[in-house]
């Protein structure tokens, strides 16, 4: 690890979820997300996070059907040496014919390992919670960063 998370004024990342839910209806779940970051100091930003998150429930009756969401967060990352803290507010949206908008906050640290002086490679781990006990979940997200 080499360098500060918060090299650029500006970022995006974009990369493959994968969440572990506890205490929970559904199995394992995949994905993918984009982040943006804007820096408010070289240590901290700013981030807004759109995804795409699709779980399977656990085998009942011989079924394997799942759930589909669209989480969408703004949150905070604090960074230093590489690795980073981050928190994130905001809704999950559930697709289909059973249709809600579920609060949803995370925290979590994640690691950057740089590329080169504009791209990097963003390693991020999350606890996270969406309301109504609808979902408890640790996740993580290998993502391709730019920043300019």
């Amino acid at each position: 690890i080499t360098g500060h998370a918060q090299d650029k004024r500006f970022a995006i990342s974009i990369g493959p979820e994968v969440g572990f839910p506890s205490h929970s209806l559904y199995t394992i779940g995949g994905g993918g997300s984009l982040k943006a970051e804007v820096a408010v100091s070289p240590k901290a930003s700013i981030t807004a996070t759109a995804g795409y998150s699709s779980f399977t429930y656990k085998n009942i009756g011989g079924t394997h059907q799942s759930s589909n969401f669209i989480p969408l967060k703004a949150g905070f990352r604090y960074s230093g040496a590489g690795a980073y803290l981050e928190g994130e507010l905001g809704e999950a949206i559930k697709n289909g014919a059973n249709k809600q908008n579920l609060f949803a906050y995370s925290i979590g640290p994640g690691f950057i390992f740089k590329l080169n002086d504009a791209e990097s490679v963003d390693l991020g781990f999350r606890y996270e919670n969406w309301s109504r006990n609808t979902l408890q979940q640790i996740a993580g997200c290998v993502a391709f960063r730019g920043g300019w």
